[in-house]
């Protein structure tokens, strides 16, 4: 596979001053620079970074992170909040929880989201601790009137992006169904880029398998192909999750035939079964 050269943009044309003017621009990575916005609380003595986020109304936490601490989720109101790409991630239940920073244990309701990897401190948290004071050039936050000050760290990586089942869908037997599917996101201002799904077993069924899909970059609106080999009907559970997003690298292929040897057809899982499904 032969990359192709990138064409000539059309971009207008700019006069020697405008070049200088630019040369002299200080430009630097925004990764190396970027201030710290992250705390250390604890629950039960056990470390949890948090992601201090004022323009975040309500206080949120993944599912993982609820279950891994074995919070009790009750039903919420609020079902959805909206990020900053106008998608919406889903609210699946509230929890009440006494996260202790610093030296002050607080007692606060924190939403959780099956799209979210991590936990962020929204401005419903901020604003029953009193005054906020930011101290960037020390790295350290404070909150009310004391003279406690918490130590910042810069945006801790939450790991992968999971494939994760949106509705309950029914699986007919011997057939492939397109089944709904979101993406979790690392943070809240996670950006979506294109990724390709695992081909793997779904837990917890009986020979239902998910096939290799291409999504297009969002974490919404999505569908996978899975098949369900049984002679039964299955039916896929919403919140199972369907192995990770590996990120796509998008490659321009030339049209000129790089070599005279066929190529090795692409091996699809659903389309395998499928295959071996009609002829029995």
């Amino acid at each position: 596979m032969r990359r192709s050269r990138t064409p000539a943009l059309g971009l207008p044309k700019l006069s020697n001053a405008e070049k200088r003017k630019l040369d002299r621009r200080k430009i630097r990575p925004i990764g190396e620079h970027s201030r710290p916005v992250c705390i250390i609380v604890k629950y039960r003595g056990r470390p949890i970074p948090a992601f201090v986020d004022t323009g975040c109304d309500v206080t949120i936490a993944g599912s993982a992170l609820a279950k891994k601490h074995r919070w009790k989720i009750l039903p919420a109101e609020l079902q959805s909040v909206k990020t900053a790409n106008d998608e919406h991630m889903l609210i699946e239940g509230v929890a009440t929880v006494t996260l202790t920073v610093g030296k002050r244990n607080v007692r606060h309701e924190i939403h959780v989201t099956p799209d979210l990897n991590e936990l962020i401190i929204g401005s419903d948290w901020m604003a029953k601790q009193g005054m906020l004071t930011w101290d960037y050039a020390n790295h350290q936050v404070r909150f009310g009137d004391g003279n406690e000050w918490i130590a910042l760290h810069r945006e801790i990586d939450m790991g992968c992006r999971r494939v994760i089942v949106e509705t309950s869908t029914m699986l007919p037997p011997s057939q492939e169904t397109d089944v709904p599917v979101r993406i979790t996101r690392e943070s809240r201002g996670s950006a979506p880029y294109e990724g390709i799904t695992e081909a793997l077993k779904v837990p917890n069924l009986s020979h239902v398998y998910s096939g290799r899909s291409v999504l297009p970059a969002q974490f919404t609106k999505l569908q996978v192909r899975v098949v369900n080999t049984d002679t039964r009907e299955q039916v896929l559970r919403k919140g199972t999750r369907l192995g990770k997003l590996e990120r796509a690298e998008v490659i321009e292929t030339s049209n000129e035939p790089l070599s005279q040897e066929p190529l090795a057809p692409e091996v699809d899982v659903v389309e395998q079964m499928m295959s071996s499904v009609t002829k029995t």
